[in-house]
């Protein structure tokens, strides 16, 4: 598997299943979480938020300063399956939502300002909202895996992101 990536420094391998030992090839584990999933048979809730879609470059832009991070480039936005959602100036919170494999993903959760449970409340009524009938699944670790099981998601397995 090593050989079919980019080695370099800052190269990182997520392992889905948290089995691999990268330890002798340099790596060392960057963060482990719990991968997670809710059955779109639990009702939600109306959104409390009022949450936009991200439509243009500019706004997915404005998305990526809210979640610090840049890298997610403007051709995402052409994507059928990924959608991203922020919730305007007055909180700076947002999400991203991924449908493939018959579920739909949350990540990429931020706060800003605003409540962390109200942000992954509305998180799941929008998800649950613009995908009726499917799970919701995902990935998290510490006060957000807390968040995600008080709102009926379970923990389903184990992964670790290794980085060289």
């Amino acid at each position: 598997m090593l050989g079919r990536i980019q080695g370099g420094a800052g190269c990182s391998v997520k392992d889905s299943f948290a089995v691999l030992d990268l330890e002798p090839h340099g790596f060392d584990v960057l963060f482990e979480a719990t991968w997670i999933r809710r059955s779109a048979v639990q009702p939600t809730g109306p959104a409390t938020l009022d949450w936009r879609e991200v439509r243009s470059p500019a706004e997915l832009e404005h998305w990526s300063r809210g979640h610090e991070l840049d890298a997610f480039g403007p051709r995402l936005l052409d994507s059928g399956d990924l959608r991203f959602y922020f919730s305007g100036s007055a909180t700076g919170a947002g999400f991203a939502l991924n449908r493939a494999g018959g579920v739909v993903g949350i990540s990429n959760l931020f706060t800003g300002r605003a409540d962390p449970t109200v942000v992954w409340s509305d998180a799941v009524a929008v998800a649950a909202r613009a995908n009726p009938g499917v799970d919701l699944a995902g990935y998290e670790l510490g006060s957000d895996l807390e968040l995600a099981l008080d709102l009926g998601f379970v923990q389903t397995g184990s992964l670790r992101v290794w980085m060289r």
